[in-house]
């Protein structure tokens, strides 16, 4: 599954370079849900990131500040875990 939730990410980021921005949302949906599913913590993160994206170039504002925001949290929640080097 993991090979099929970057898959499906994949195809998401080739759907928005292209300017298919209804393709790559639904492919990048799938991406977050297969991801959510195996508790990716990572690929949720990269998954809300082009959702965000997807949103903005879409010109869904509001979308695109909730989930930008929800890749933050996410990222936050495994990177807490470790300390910066000095």
């Amino acid at each position: 599954m993991p090979s099929q939730c970057r898959a499906y990410g994949n195809l998401g980021l080739s759907y928005e370079s292209q300017g298919n921005f209804t393709e790559a949302l639904n492919h990048q949906e799938q991406h977050l849900s297969l991801a959510a599913e195996m508790n990716d913590r990572v690929a949720k993160t990269l998954a809300y990131s082009s959702l965000g994206r997807i949103h903005h170039a879409l010109g869904n504002y509001p979308q695109a500040a909730q989930v930008s925001a929800q890749a933050l949290s996410e990222h936050y929640s495994f990177t807490d875990n470790f300390s910066v080097p000095s």
